[in-house]
Order: structure tokens, then sequence, then C-alpha cells
């Protein structure tokens, strides 16, 4: 008769232990947001150099998302599960690349709430460079991202 009480006991802890490894996943994902938006400043403080930004990109070998030549945005969906997650490069004044902005929506628990992370009004290759960094964290937490 202790089998029963085994088992109960065993799925209970294996439910506790899931939803602890599902709590420390969205606070790594709030953590990361958190500190997105804290960089989030001035264009005197949100922006790097064009120094910095062009040995940046120099440093890596994969190319930008996309150029904006007529588009308005560059669109992306996450999903991780039934949860939902979008980010958009908005280009304010298309087709130039800046003055631009990355903004982030939880659609599944926020709808249509926007939380710009980062901007920039005169480095172009910010906020793809930017973007492109936020993606690679959610894919690295097991969210699946497409471009829309």
């Amino acid at each position: 008769m202790k089998s029963p009480i085994l088992i109960a006991t065993l799925i209970s802890s294996l439910i506790a232990i899931y939803a602890q490894a599902e709590e420390a996943e969205s606070s790594a994902e709030q953590t990361a947001v958190a500190e997105a938006a804290s960089e989030a400043t001035p264009e005197s403080a949100a922006e790097e150099t064009v120094e910095e930004n062009t040995e940046a990109m120099a440093a890596d070998s994969e190319p930008p998302l996309a150029t904006p030549e007529d588009l308005n945005s560059i669109r992306y969906s996450c999903s991780n599960q039934a949860l939902v997650r979008r980010l958009e490069i908005d280009y304010l004044n298309a087709p130039e690349q800046v003055p631009c902005e990355v903004n982030y929506y939880k659609d599944t628990e926020m709808p249509d709430t926007k939380e710009t992370l980062w901007q920039a009004q005169n480095t172009q290759g910010y906020c793809e460079d930017k973007a492109q960094g936020f993606i690679a964290k959610l894919s690295n937490w097991g969210w699946e991202c497409e471009k829309l």
C-alpha cells in the first residue's frame, strides 16, 4: 500500500520541479528585458560611436538582419509553447535606417503593449545589431523565432 503514496509523492515532486524550471526561465527573460530597457536612453547615451559600431560590424561575420530600402519595419515572431513574443525594428523615416526603434511585444500576456528596448537617431545598424542579439538570447532560452 506504500506504492500509491510513493507514486503520488514522486508526481508531486516532478510538478514542483517543472514549475520551478518555468519560473526560472521566465525570470531570465524578465531580467534580459529589464536590462535591455535600462540601456534605452537618449541618443547621446544610447548610441555607440560610429567608430565602435564599424568595429563591431567588422568583427561580426554575420550579415545584418535586412536593409530597410522599401520597408517601414522588420518583424520577428518568437514562440515557446503557447507563448508568443514579437520583436520589431521600426524605421521612423523609411527608407532611411535612422531614426529607428527596437520594440518588444508580449502578444500572449499583454497584447498590443509596446516596450521600446533600444532606439537610435544617427548610428546606422545599431537597431539591427541590438535586435539580432536579443533574438539570439531568446533562441538560447528555447524560443523559436522567425522573420515575418
